[in-house]
């Protein structure tokens, strides 16, 4: 029977019938009581069930252990719109499953087979939706195309010192998922002459880390990239020869930074930690780590000085920068910097790095560029819901595009979290299954040209910001700020994902000593951070609001 034959007549016969969506008790009454009592009313969950039967397409026999996720389009007595149910077919392929009354988009997956949504569809917009009616039994099944395997090469390269020695050293293939976190990875080691190879996928699109095992040498990713969201990625087509590392010596200081990455659970998350070396008027210093099964990690030979720390998680999980409380933050100027003299190894520098939420089936594309319009790619692109929680996220490919998927229907903001560059737009995108699946956008950031130390009265050539007065405030606070000239600058306020939330300066201000009173009435309690910029320089400092 045609599937979408039997999903209409189903409708009919409701509509013909009715529904009841409510219980009610019986009256109560006593002979010559003329007492009335008040009836109970019990409200009941109206629901629904979707069934069917995942089959291959090349022979019909069914599909154990597939999976079926139903994302739903709307709320549901309470349930977050386009929630995940994910169910598993039994040994017959069969699956059914009680679902509250509403519109969904299912779609199926098994091992060795493609993937693919209800009626035969590739893509969420494009897929026919399942209308559930209380009491009403729906089919939906699927037969899926066998998956066939890719083709393989040969990724080939060599590591040596500056001298041109072979070196031994580890060699990690981090495959990606829509040129963002990685979804896999493969290892190899060098051999005598410094040489190493490894097979690839036909369509992936890697990146590759080399670690030596001599740890006099820094660690690296391919092209002398010193940064996972940063690193060239490498599209696979055919074999690819000459990627090549020369690694550099560290400073032979018996110092370093070291801890682990963990959930908010305590389980183990493996990561890429970036240490990022914060000196005025300079372009940062980055070290670079991968935390091991275990989620430690360790940092050595590091140039004495203050620094900040990133880590971002392989899937699942939300990127964040180093805090000493567990928190998470998105931005910069928000992190916790950690101080490393030439002797000292600074333990315990752990993270705690937060889940995302629960997965849709929507995606939000887009590009970042500067303002010269230049790509941009060290960069990390989130999605922030409406109750300020990253809900996904990814990272910018080398043309500076991204991918954002995962995402269930509704309104987000479109933030960026970077060491190089400061948002000057974060652009609102609403997703729906229904016309909105997929939407693009445009992100512009500015380069910060220094860097300075959080929660410190930095002063660069008379350029100062000072610690506002009184912090905490409620609802108003005085920020100064002197020049060492005329110039033009800009006094902006951000909250903690790194949304502007006021500018109180923009334009020509002379020499001197300049006092601006910030009210936050129409904002809620909690931590902001307001930026003075100007003349290639950039000062921040963190303020609480708490009413």
């Amino acid at each position: 029977m045609n599937k979408n034959f039997l999903v209409g007549f189903t409708f009919l016969m409701v509509a013909f019938f009715g529904v009841q969506t409510q219980a009610q008790a019986p009256h109560h009454h006593s002979g010559g009581d003329s007492t009335q009592h008040h009836d109970t009313m019990v409200i009941t969950k109206a629901t629904g069930t979707i069934s069917g039967v995942v089959t291959s397409e090349a022979d019909g026999l069914p599909i154990p252990g597939a999976k079926v996720a139903l994302a739903s389009e709307s709320a549901h007595n309470g349930h977050c719109p386009g929630a995940e149910k994910r169910i598993v077919t039994d040994s017959l392929g069969a699956f059914s499953t009680t679902v509250d009354t509403g519109t969904y988009v299912l779609k199926f997956s098994a091992k060795g087979y493609t993937s693919e949504y209800y009626d035969n569809a590739s893509s969420v917009s494009a897929a026919t939706k399942v209308t559930v009616a209380e009491n009403v039994a729906v089919s939906a099944s699927a037969a899926l195309a066998m998956y066939v395997a890719p083709i393989t090469y040969t990724l080939q390269g060599s590591v040596k010192d500056s001298s041109g020695n072979a070196m031994k050293a580890k060699i990690s293939i981090f495959k990606l998922q829509d040129n963002t976190f990685h979804i896999d990875r493969a290892e190899a080691k060098t051999d005598s002459l410094g040489a190493y190879a490894v097979k690839v996928n036909s369509g992936d699109t890697i990146v590759v880390f080399a670690q030596p095992a001599d740890h006099k040498y820094a660690s690296e990713y391919y092209n002398n990239q010193k940064d996972f969201a940063g690193a060239d990625r490498i599209a696979i087509s055919s074999d690819v020869t000459g990627i090549d590392f020369v690694l550099d010596l560290k400073p032979v200081l018996p110092n370093g930074i070291s801890g682990v990455v963990t959930d908010s659970a305590g389980a183990t998350v493996q990561a890429h930690i970036k240490a990022i070396k914060l000196e005025s008027g300079k372009k940062d210093k980055k070290y670079v780590a991968v935390s091991d099964s275990l989620g430690t990690y360790s940092l050595t030979n590091l140039s004495p000085g203050t620094y900040i720390l990133e880590a971002i998680p392989e899937s699942g999980y939300a990127a964040t920068y180093f805090k000493y409380d567990g928190s998470t933050t998105l931005i910069k100027s928000a992190a916790d910097s950690v101080v490393v003299d030439s002797t000292t190894v600074v333990t315990g520098i752990n993270f705690t790095v937060k889940a995302l939420l629960d997965s849709g089936l929507a995606t939000v594309s887009g590009t970042i560029r500067n303002q010269n319009n230049a790509s941009v790619s060290d960069a990390i692109v989130y999605a922030i819901n409406s109750s300020n929680k990253v809900a996904s996220y990814a990272i910018v490919s080398i043309n500076g595009r991204f991918v954002i998927n995962n995402l269930l229907p509704g309104t987000y903001t479109i933030a960026t979290s970077s060491t190089d560059y400061s948002a000057v737009s974060n652009p609102t995108i609403t997703l729906n299954y229904t016309t909105s699946a997929y939407k693009t956008t445009a992100v512009t950031v500015n380069e910060m040209a220094t860097t300075n130390v959080s929660n410190e009265n930095t002063v660069v050539s008379g350029f100062n910001l000072a610690q506002n007065y009184p912090n905490p405030f409620n609802p108003s606070t005085i920020i100064k700020f002197s020049l060492p000239e005329k110039m033009n600058v800009k006094l902006t306020v951000y909250d903690l994902m790194g949304r502007e939330v006021a500018q109180l300066v923009s334009g020509i201000n002379e020499a001197g000593t300049h006092s601006v009173e910030f009210n936050g009435a129409g904002l809620s309690s909690g931590v902001y951070f307001y930026t003075l910029t100007g003349n290639n320089l950039s000062l921040t400092h963190k303020f609480v609001l708490m009413k």
